[in-house]
């Protein structure tokens, strides 16, 4: 269930259907709203901690939240005188379609990555990387690309 509105401590309401953006300066969270407004908390030093969820979907729209990202890459790094080695890429709005390189400066490498769901893909980094850190490139048919830099290290 998703709350439209929350009740600071000290009473004031806060319409979350608003907020374009949310910052925590200090011990204050500042409620920045589409109008322009600020809405404002600032917590008591006695206060242990506050816990607040923003609906992404319902604020940025159902695509930017659909995008996919990549978590991790494991493994992270090998030797340059291994391989080809098995990997395994996690994320969240894999595609059935996707496709993953490692890429930097020496050029582009197919890990002839293999869709398992929605959170997972399976990969194979070839023999033929040199020595270098290289980012990680998703990529589908649906035109859907995300980068992680550094993802994956060869020594």
């Amino acid at each position: 269930m998703t709350q439209d509105f929350v009740q600071t401590a000290a009473g004031d309401i806060v319409n979350l259907s608003t907020v374009k953006r949310v910052q925590l300066v200090g011990s204050t969270v500042i409620f920045y709203h589409v109008d322009n407004t600020q809405t404002s908390y600032a917590f008591a030093s006695g206060d242990e901690a506050i816990t607040f969820f923003i609906d992404l979907e319902a604020i940025l729209g159902p695509s930017s939240v659909s995008d996919p990202l990549v978590y991790s890459m494991v493994p992270s790094s090998m030797a340059v005188t291994s391989g080809p080695i098995a990997a395994t890429i996690t994320g969240k709005s894999f595609d059935a379609t996707a496709q993953a390189f490692l890429v930097n400066a020496s050029g582009s490498f197919s890990l002839g990555a293999a869709f398992v769901d929605s959170t997972q893909l399976t990969a194979t980094v070839p023999n033929s990387l040199g020595v270098g850190v290289y980012d990680l490139i998703y990529t589908d048919d649906n035109g859907k690309v995300f980068r992680k830099p550094n993802a994956f290290n060869v020594y």
